[in-house]
């Protein structure tokens, strides 16, 4: 069955739910194959695009999917097994399959998502660097999206603390990496212990969108996420939302909401005006924290309770001086 599965997982328009109905009703490969397209759509109570099947080619995709996980050795755990991440499983849509390249035993550490522009300012490269490390030396595994920008530096500064670990969640297969110019800091990420997650399947491309598909998975891992800057429409505000959906802490940097601001050729009264209708100052306004420093983030989680039961916060040394 776990070659059907690792089949069922090149199939992005069929849903965990119904995955799991044509993993039980065919068990293997050959049944699966065999089965008319309309027995798949009566089974799962919906029709598709028979042309998606892509029966005559799927057995060598399938191959050259297996050869490329053996070359980059990459694991694979699926939703029902126990190497899961618990709170992942807990979200509205969660991943049928992830694959990863480096410590499995990560999808199971605490976690906190830094998420933000591709495009941010010298003091947010700083922060998202600072921050990052600050928590990966209090034992938080940082998950970000390996992206240029804040994503980058947020890995970064997890991987300068001592021990420090960190997790890239990637929208396109693990044996190719996107940015490209990222490569080399995945590439320290394994050197270092680290994580390279996706859900998708090797030799699949990161198409545009695949990104939002991306972010829950961020803030799906995590207990909370931190957004350091973002302008209106970002990718990372996303994250913000996929976080308040699935009941997950949100932080924004302060320098965020300056960030919102800081391009606009405005005077400060029309600023003000627009403050209410801006993003980011709307998830402040229903309750997402401001915060300056990793001490505000740390001492939020200590007084808060862990949504990862798995974890006893208490073993964590955390550092609030």
């Amino acid at each position: 069955m776990r070659a059907l599965a690792l089949l069922l997982s090149h199939y992005d328009f069929f849903s965990l739910s119904e995955k799991y109905l044509i993993l039980e009703q065919a068990k293997d490969i050959q049944t699966f194959l065999k089965m008319r397209p309309i027995e798949i759509a009566s089974l799962i109570g919906r029709d598709f695009k028979i042309d998606k099947l892509n029966f005559q080619s799927i057995e060598k995709r399938l191959e050259k999917t297996i050869a490329l996980m053996r070359a980059y050795s990459i694991g694979l755990v699926f939703y029902d097994e126990e190497a899961y991440p618990p709170l992942l499983k807990e979200i509205h849509d969660p991943p049928f399959a992830l694959f990863y390249r480096g410590e499995a035993s990560l999808l199971h550490s605490l976690c906190l998502g830094i998420v933000g522009t591709r495009r941010p300012t010298g003091r947010g490269m700083k922060a998202s660097f600072d921050i990052a490390k600050s928590l990966a030396e209090n034992a938080l595994t940082i998950v970000s999206g390996l992206a240029r920008g804040i994503d980058g530096y947020a890995h970064k500064g997890a991987l300068e603390a001592k021990d420090g670990k960190t997790i890239a969640v990637l929208a396109s297969g693990l044996d190719s990496i996107y940015p490209s110019d990222h490569k080399r800091l995945a590439l320290q990420m394994l050197e270092k212990g680290s994580l390279l997650l996706s859900e998708h399947p090797p030799l699949t491309p990161a198409l545009t969108w695949h990104f939002p598909k991306r972010n829950r998975i961020i803030a799906g891992l995590s207990e909370g996420v931190l957004v350091v800057e973002a302008p209106r429409g970002s990718g990372s505000l996303i994250t913000a939302s996929c976080a308040i959906e699935e009941n997950r802490e949100l932080f924004f940097h302060e320098l965020a909401l300056q960030y919102s601001f800081q391009k606009l050729a405005l005077s400060a009264s029309d600023k003000r005006k627009l403050q209410k209708k801006w993003a980011v100052q709307n998830y402040i306004d229903d309750g997402a924290l401001l915060i300056s420093s990793a001490k505000d983030i740390i001492q939020h989680l200590s007084e808060g309770s862990i949504k990862n039961t798995s974890l006893l916060f208490s073993q964590y040394k955390l550092d609030l001086n």
